[in-house]
């Protein structure tokens, strides 16, 4: 089973376009947007664990990730 790393910032618009402006100089392209939308169910037997499962949706498929 591969081990997965993410880590999620909150970064302003003059950031982002940094960003943006750093991949581009990296050689990075725009390849397509995507959105998803996320449920996340806790508590119950789930505390035990500790541990959560989410449901995201995207436009294309639906994913099950229980952490």
């Amino acid at each position: 089973m591969a081990i997965e790393i993410e880590k999620k910032y909150r970064i302003t618009p003059q950031q982002r376009d940094y960003v943006v402006s750093e991949l581009k100089a990296a050689g990075a392209e725009f390849v397509g947007t995507d959105n998803e939308e996320n449920t996340i169910y806790g508590g119950g037997i789930l505390d035990q664990k500790p541990a959560i499962i989410r449901i995201r949706k995207t436009q294309d498929k639906t994913i099950l990730t229980f952490k």
